[in-house]
């Protein structure tokens, strides 16, 4: 499993790997997060080609600040630990995985809460992205809630407060929302 919680996506586009000496840029993201969404929506092709080309790795760190299950088993906790799951266990899926669950997390908003995927419905929509079925329904278990509570503790220890939470080479960058400013702030770093 992923060990200080960042899942390092580099030119393989598979989790695990990273592009040396490439800016870094760290997404702290909630799947239940309206704004984490949004900055989805803005940068995922963006992010993408910057890992396949080498210009950045990209570090997602799902956490769980909006889980109120007392067990991580909403979306904000099971979507992460989902993560961690497909990362660990089928590495070159994970972005597919990641597209899902903002999926997951776009319909959970839209119903304002009324929907709340189940974990065999997190489990069905990795496999309709091309997870291996073996490894969607073992995230549908979510065996990997102990790195989920740890990634979220760690979140707060080091201070930050809401997500998303956008560093670019540690720094944090605060006008996501403005167009480019990520694709801006990378070359920059370059």
């Amino acid at each position: 499993q992923p060990a200080d919680g960042g899942i390092s996506v580099g030119a393989p586009l598979a989790a695990g790997t990273a592009n040396d000496g490439a800016p870094v840029v760290d997404v702290y993201l909630d799947y239940l997060c309206t704004y984490c969404l949004q900055f989805e929506d803005t940068y995922t092709e963006y992010l993408d080609q910057a890992a396949e080309s080498g210009e950045a790795t990209v570090v997602y760190h799902p956490v769980a600040l909006l889980d109120s299950s007392g067990d991580y088993s909403q979306l904000s906790g099971h979507g992460a630990n989902a993560a961690a799951t497909v990362a660990a266990e089928a590495p070159e899926h994970f972005l597919a995985a990641h597209a899902a669950l903002v999926g997951l997390g776009h319909q959970v908003l839209d119903s304002q809460g009324s929907f709340m995927p189940t974990g065999e419905e997190i489990a069905a929509a990795l496999a309709e992205a091309g997870v291996p079925q073996d490894v969607a329904d073992r995230a549908g278990e979510a065996p990997y809630t102990e790195w989920v509570e740890a990634t979220t503790t760690q979140f707060g220890r080091d201070g930050f407060r809401g997500t998303p939470t956008i560093l670019i080479d540690g720094e944090e960058l605060q006008n996501w929302p403005e167009p480019n400013a990520l694709q801006d702030a990378v070359q920059a770093a370059s």
